[in-house]
């Protein structure tokens, strides 16, 4: 019950507190919708190119999380930064990054004290970090949907299969969808999950300044270098199987690593945190 009663309170407290930051997801998620919308209606204007162009939401929330192909610098290819996927993770360091630190530094050390449990406390925290990093995605997920439904009437989960060709230059028809619809609705959600519970645990122990810097690093060296380490890669739609038949990321690889990184900071943060001298760092 404890937990509970902790849980909802943080829940309650930290939307209340970081939900500005959640209008402005939404304004950044329609502002790409609309450059979406824009550069290819421009590009099929100018190329003189006619056919069905109507867009789903599927196709808008595959615009803002693609991310980009695998960077090739061997072959001197042009690097070009996933701007908008870039973007919405830093969005997310920024929902999740401070209130921890800062409810420690204030009235949460009234509940820890009340809880009579760190691990309860610390605990409560990470729920909450899931709860936000969600309630990000379902902002986003619920935006492309509005803007989708405007666009071509239709709630449909497909891609367009003309406008993928034209606009990304790859083909989609050999692509099974409904493994690609749980994968695109699942993997970025719960890598972002996985790297922001690793951004709290580093708050405690360095601060939220430099867990967001570290955070926001991992993620730009991961545009260079394709790794199942760097597991942003994950949730970069571009790099998975159904676009990089020979190296891409499965959805079972992804949920290997994203396991085992989840794993192993969770214990280390509750053994860090139950040994923190907290009245004295603070």
């Amino acid at each position: 019950m404890k937990l509970i009663k902790l849980s909802i309170f943080d829940i309650k407290r930290g939307f209340r507190e970081e939900r500005s930051k959640f209008l402005f997801t939404i304004f950044v998620c329609i502002s790409m919708c609309f450059l979406m919308h824009y550069q290819l209606h421009n590009y099929l204007t100018v190329n003189h190119i006619k056919g069905d162009s109507s867009l789903s939401w599927f196709d808008y929330l595959f615009y803002n999380l693609k991310g980009d192909k695998v960077y090739n610098y061997q072959d001197g290819e042009r690097f070009i930064m996933p701007a908008n996927w870039i973007c919405f993770q830093v969005i997310v360091a920024l929902i999740v990054g401070y209130y921890p630190i800062r409810d420690l530094s204030g009235y949460g050390k009234n509940t820890l004290v009340r809880s009579q449990s760190r691990i309860l406390w610390f605990t409560s925290k990470i729920i909450l970090t899931v709860i936000l990093v969600a309630l990000f995605y379902v902002a986003i997920y619920g935006t492309t949907l509005v803007f989708g439904l405007f666009d071509s009437g239709s709630v449909s989960a497909n891609l367009n299969v003309d406008v993928t060709n034209i606009f990304y230059q790859v083909n989609i028809s050999d692509i099974y969808m409904p493994t690609f619809v749980v994968y695109m609705l699942v993997v970025p959600l719960l890598t972002s999950i996985t790297i922001s519970i690793v951004q709290v645990v580093l708050s405690f122990v360095v601060n939220p300044f430099i867990s967001l810097v570290l955070v926001i690093g991992y993620f730009t060296l991961g545009t260079y270098y394709d790794s199942p380490f760097l597991i942003g890669n994950f949730s970069q739609i571009f790099r998975s199987k159904f676009f990089d038949i020979e190296s891409g990321h499965t959805m079972e690889e992804a949920l290997l690593y994203l396991g085992i990184i989840t794993v192993v900071f969770l214990v280390f943060g509750y053994i860090y945190f139950s040994k923190k001298d907290i009245l004295n760092k603070n």
